[in-house]
C-alpha cells in the first residue's frame, strides 16, 4: 500500500476503476474447465463465475464448509488487491466481502464474532492508519 500512504482521499475527485479481476484458482470442479487464471473485464463478470462455484458447491447437497477460491482485483492506477473468498450459501459475493474486509482492517467496523479483547489485540495489531484509503479511491462497481 505504499502508493496509498503518501495520498489523501480529499485529493481525488472520483474512484479508480477496476481494470481486471482475476480468478486464479477455485475448489470444486472450476479448475477442472478452467485450469489456468480466468480474467474478468468486469466485476459482474467475475460475480457470475462466483455464483458459478457456489452452484457447483450445492450440487452435491453440501450445507456446511465452502469452496475456497483465489482472486485478484487490479484497478487502472495499478494498484492490486489479493484475497481468498471461502464460497458458501452465506459468502459469495465479491463486492461485499471485499467492502467488509477494507472496514474491518481500516478499523471501522468490527467483526461481530470478536469479543472485546480479541478486537483490541486485532486492532492494535492489524489496523494500520492508512487502511481507510481503499474506501475512498478504489471502486467496487
Amino acid at each position: 500500500m505504499n502508493k496509498l500512504t503518501s495520498q489523501y482521499p480529499s485529493q481525488h475527485t472520483c474512484k479508480a476503476q477496476i481494470k481486471r479481476i482475476t480468478l486464479h484458482w477455485a475448489e470444486g470442479l472450476w479448475n477442472n474447465h478452467n485450469p489456468e487464471d480466468v480474467a474478468f473485464a468486469t466485476l459482474a463478470e467475475a460475480q457470475r463465475a462466483a455464483n458459478w462455484i457456489l452452484n457447483d458447491f450445492n450440487k452435491d447437497g453440501h450445507r456446511d464448509g465452502y469452496n475456497k477460491s483465489k482472486w485478484a482485483i487490479e484497478w487502472a492506477d495499478g494498484e492490486t488487491y489479493r484475497f481468498r473468498l471461502d464460497i458458501n450459501d452465506k459468502e459469495s459475493n465479491i463486492a461485499e466481502y471485499v467492502r467488509h474486509n477494507w472496514l474491518v482492517y481500516s478499523g471501522l467496523k468490527r467483526p461481530a464474532w470478536m469479543d472485546d479483547e480479541q478486537y483490541a489485540d486485532f486492532y492494535r495489531n492489524c489496523v494500520k492508519p492508512d487502511n481507510w484509503v481503499w474506501l475512498e479511491m478504489y471502486a467496487l462497481e
